[in-house]
């Protein structure tokens, strides 16, 4: 006999991360993923239910203030660095002051946004 019913939608969710400062490498701790699982819980209750395919973990890019910068370190090299834990978020705005400076050699983007900016001078 074959079945009438449509095949279930799944519908995959990629959440994360903690904020535990750390430079450990090793694998996801109890504490991390239950902070994790209780927030998204917390944000809808259908999160009790769901199957967890895969739990990842890594440093994240961040220097020592956790601000984004854009430093040029010689000529032609231009390091966009620390966008830490929102860098998924920040990324386009940030994109867009570092090809201000490409083009122009000022951002008033990055100034508005108070963005770390040290390039070579008379570069």
């Amino acid at each position: 006999m074959r079945s009438t019913s449509r095949p279930s939608r799944t519908t995959i969710f990629v959440i994360g991360a903690t904020e535990i400062e750390s430079d450990d490498m090793s694998p996801a701790s109890v504490r991390s993923a239950m902070e994790l699982l209780s927030a998204a819980y917390t944000v809808h209750s259908g999160f009790a239910e769901a199957r967890i395919l895969e739990i990842n973990t890594q440093c994240r890019p961040t220097l020592p203030d956790n601000l984004p910068a854009i430093r040029q370190v010689r000529p032609r090299v231009l390091e966009v660095n620390g966008l830490y834990r929102h860098g998924f978020m920040i990324s386009p705005a940030v994109l867009d002051c570092a090809v201000e400076l490409l083009l122009t050699g000022q951002s008033p983007l990055a100034t508005r946004f108070d963005l770390d900016v040290r390039l070579l001078a008379g570069a």
